[in-house]
């Protein structure tokens, strides 16, 4: 069977704007719109949201897509409930669901502020792999002990991405990661993650590009409704075929997309799919996520009739 021509595009949701019940919604509604995959952000530790492993389970049921999980071991979860919850996620959906590690500057990542630590991300990985692998393992974080054994390893191996947006980790993460999430913000810098990442792990490995950016009726109207982005975060709004990069403009102070056509912005992101990116995920900043999901949809149908699969 032939690969619809759009499916390497994702959908991209997050916890941080909105209720479970809603994202499920939303997320059903990407793949009736011809989306491809979804990828899911956590919220860290001091947002103190939702719980995604569980909401995972149904948006899984309820769609046909493939997921990947923004995750931040230690903050949230404990490396035990991560690999238990992936053994569950993966014998129930296998190869549908892949972990994306993550960390966040709130808590380094080898720091002496708290006795609740990261490990070092290549002893993460070693961990949850050898979990699901079904070997019996202690866990010891400083704060809690825990004797950790997967009863019903996955049938398929479940993939760990890693999250980085810059250049100088990736030879490091080659080395234990399956796969790569680049940050897409900077056009070059995303060239030069993504040509590192080729040379360190070969071109076996899997890697995506996300894209930031507020899609609404107008430029203005994506500025406003973007309430968790501040205004200088944005760029002038991107016409498709334009020539000069929007990061390179004088009056630019940052680097957050606006687009009002979905024409625009599939134009804008050529340059990455050119990179042969797995997949393409891309990150509404906008409060409204029908608005974009529907055009998208509508974009979409209408591009099927003109490329059939």
């Amino acid at each position: 069977m032939l690969k619809k021509p759009m499916s390497f595009l994702t959908y991209h949701a997050s916890f941080r704007r909105l209720a479970p019940a809603q994202l499920l919604k939303n997320v059903m509604a990407a793949e009736q719109a011809g989306f491809g995959a979804i990828h899911v952000s956590d919220p860290s530790e001091k947002d103190q949201r939702e719980f995604s492993f569980t909401w995972l389970a149904t948006a899984l049921r309820s769609t046909k897509l493939p997921f990947t999980v923004a995750c931040t071991p230690n903050l949230r979860y404990g490396l035990p409930n991560i690999a238990r919850e992936m053994a569950t996620l993966g014998e129930l959906f296998p190869a549908r669901f892949d972990l994306a590690i993550s960390k966040t500057d709130d808590l380094p990542e080898n720091g002496n502020n708290s006795t609740n630590q990261m490990p070092p991300l290549e002893e993460t990985a070693s961990f949850i792999r050898k979990s699901l692998s079904g070997e019996y393992l202690t866990y010891d974080d400083g704060n809690i002990q825990d004797k950790v054994k997967v009863h019903t390893p996955p049938r398929i191996p479940t993939l760990l991405f890693y999250e980085l947006s810059s250049v100088n980790e990736v030879k490091g993460v080659a080395k234990w990661a399956d796969g790569l999430i680049a940050d897409g913000d900077d056009l070059d810098e995303a060239e030069k993650i993504v040509r590192e990442w080729k040379r360190y792990a070969g071109a076996s490995k899997p890697f995506f590009i996300k894209i930031n950016f507020s899609y609404g009726a107008n430029p203005e109207e994506a500025v406003n409704s973007a309430s968790e982005v501040p205004r200088d975060e944005f760029i002038p709004a991107q016409n498709a075929g334009e020539n000069i990069p929007p990061y390179s403009k004088i009056e630019n102070k940052g680097k957050i997309k606006l687009f009002t056509s979905i024409a625009d912005l599939l134009q804008w992101i050529e340059p990455f799919k050119k990179m042969e990116a797995s997949r393409i995920i891309l990150n509404n900043l906008h409060d409204d996520q029908e608005f974009f999901i529907n055009a998208f949809g509508l974009y979409h149908k209408a591009y099927e009739v003109v490329v059939p699969v």
